[in-house]
């Protein structure tokens, strides 16, 4: 009877093993599934993550920002309409401004005009010139006794008959003498088809005919007294006659 309880009692207790054994199993196998979500979640986080660089929602925040970005730019083509108002006539060519290099008391400066309408055509003028579109007048805002009256000619205008109003215009002021080639060099209106001057001790009076770039052809009667401004007044003046140029329409 003894051993037959021993046996009993082993074969229990192995029993007993086997099934503490198999709880084991079963608790490890449930702890791994409960492992295994948040790695996968994990994982699909990070995949969010990547996702989001391309997401439709990015595109549409680079969108938005094509959308200020295309405000701005019309913003900009509102501003510059603005502007166009003021020179509604002038070829659509022409930027809005122009840099120009200008050689001021021995020193080389750079300074910015605006393109301004004239009736008819259209140049540069810079800061402290006024273009007068009724008279047809570039001068000096603050001194407009400093000024060049712009006149626009018909394509058959003959050079010689030109001339002789041209010293009829100075004929008040003095004699007129004529320049041309070399005496006018690095001058902006170097390219005159006709240059006459007179200068005194009252001031310098000049008459130009000038051919612009386009082929159109205009006179210009510079009218500069003696005093201050004379001597700041002129190079500014003919740069901005310089770029003169007829409207597409005329």
């Amino acid at each position: 009877m003894k051993s037959t309880y021993k046996i009993t009692t082993l074969g229990a207790a192995m029993a007993a093993v086997l099934l503490l054994g198999a709880c084991s199993n079963e608790t490890a196998t449930g702890t791994t599934g409960q492992t295994n979500p948040p790695a996968t979640g994990q994982s699909t986080a990070e995949t969010g993550t990547e996702t989001t660089t391309t997401d439709p929602t990015a595109s549409t925040g680079t969108t938005d920002s094509s959308a200020t970005t295309e405000n701005e730019a019309t913003g900009s083509t509102t501003e510059m309409g603005t502007d166009a108002e003021s020179t509604s006539s002038a070829s659509a060519t022409r930027p809005e401004k122009e840099t120009f290099e200008l050689m001021t008391e021995g020193t080389l400066e750079k300074r910015t005009a605006k393109l301004q309408q004239g009736e008819g055509y259209s140049m540069y003028v810079f800061d402290a010139y006024t273009l007068d579109k009724q008279k047809s007048r570039l001068q000096l805002t603050a001194f407009p006794q400093y000024h060049v009256e712009i006149t626009k000619l018909d394509s058959k205008a003959n050079i010689d008959e030109l001339r002789k109003q041209g010293k009829e215009a100075l004929k008040k002021y003095g004699s007129a003498k004529e320049y041309s080639g070399d005496q006018l060099y690095e001058d902006p209106l170097v390219g005159a088809k006709l240059y006459l001057q007179v200068s005194s001790d009252k001031g310098t009076y000049d008459y130009v005919v000038w051919e612009a770039k386009d082929g159109s052809q205009y006179t210009f009667l510079m009218i500069m007294p003696q005093g201050e401004a004379s001597e700041t007044f002129r190079l500014p003046a003919v740069t901005s006659l310089s770029t003169i140029a007829a409207d597409s329409a005329s």
